[in-house]
């Protein structure tokens, strides 16, 4: 695990309180020290977590102070208020127009700022929130667990258990990824494979655009061994050729046997090229 850069914290820390001159001066001095130093506590832990968790804190907290400091300055103020709010305007301007240096740091911190929350938000709805790219994705959920400060899949034994006592979700089914060369010698091809249970194709509500996916025998012990191909693998390797259904193939140097051809649509897992049972 990646962890942030030594001397983050001091400079993370300094552009924090650069943001803090967006609320009200009033606010600054009753609150300003402590926000500060609630930042620096949840910085040092994110840190231990990895750089991810740095980032997740840094576009969260540029986002609330973007947000809770415009909000303080619109709000209405006390009577008697406007002559300090407006002298707290006049003082901001003063300083950076002073303070050439500091005035492109406030920019840059700003912008940075704001670039690493869309940033952030791209890759999390991308990663996490996002639909997966099938029929009724929405429905669809992929768990993990967590151990310790790590998020990491289920291994078979867990996931049996899970399968077991789940009672929330109407269907459960395992994945795992694995690399096989198709082909021989002179022409291998290494292709990202997705092994699954062998009801995944059921609860994703998909079909094989030709030919069929695996059912519950396929998956038996001693079972022939079968594959699905993917859609992009179909054009690329096979040349589109439809007849490519029920021919044999090379996995690995084992002959298995292509059941059907995904549409281009279908992507669970993300990337797969093929499809074989657990």
């Amino acid at each position: 695990m990646m962890n942030a850069p030594r001397g983050g914290e001091h400079i993370c820390r300094w552009g924090y309180r650069a943001l803090l001159r967006l609320y009200p001066a009033h606010f600054r001095d009753t609150f300003g020290l402590e926000m500060e130093e609630t930042f620096a506590d949840q910085w040092r832990s994110a840190n231990k977590q990895g750089v991810l968790a740095a980032l997740l804190l840094l576009a969260a907290s540029v986002t609330d102070v973007l947000s809770n400091g415009l909000r303080e300055r619109l709000a209405p103020q006390p009577k008697g208020s406007g002559m300090f709010h407006f002298m707290d305007v006049r003082y901001a301007f003063r300083l950076l127009r002073r303070s050439p240096m500091f005035s492109l740091l406030t920019v840059l911190v700003l912008s940075g700022g704001l670039g690493l929350a869309i940033f952030t938000f791209s890759f999390l709805h991308t990663a996490m929130l996002k639909p997966i790219p099938v029929a009724d994705g929405e429905r669809v959920v992929r768990l993990m667990q967590e151990r310790g400060p790590n998020i990491s899949p289920f291994d078979a034994a867990d996931a049996a258990v899970l399968r077991d006592g789940a009672r929330t979700l109407s269907e459960m089914g395992a994945y795992t990824s694995q690399a096989y060369v198709l082909g021989d010698t002179e022409n291998p091809r290494v292709v990202e494979s997705a092994l699954t249970d062998w009801n995944v194709f059921a609860f994703t509500r998909s079909n094989a655009m030709l030919g069929r996916t695996y059912v519950k025998e396929d998956a038996i012990p001693g079972a022939e061994p079968v594959v699905v191909l993917s859609h992009r693998l179909w054009r690329a390797a096979f040349g589109s050729d439809s007849s490519i259904v029920n021919r044999t193939v090379l996995l690995d140097g084992t002959s298995v046997r292509v059941i059907g051809v995904m549409p281009a649509t279908y992507g669970f897992p993300v990337a797969s090229e093929a499809w074989r049972p657990l």
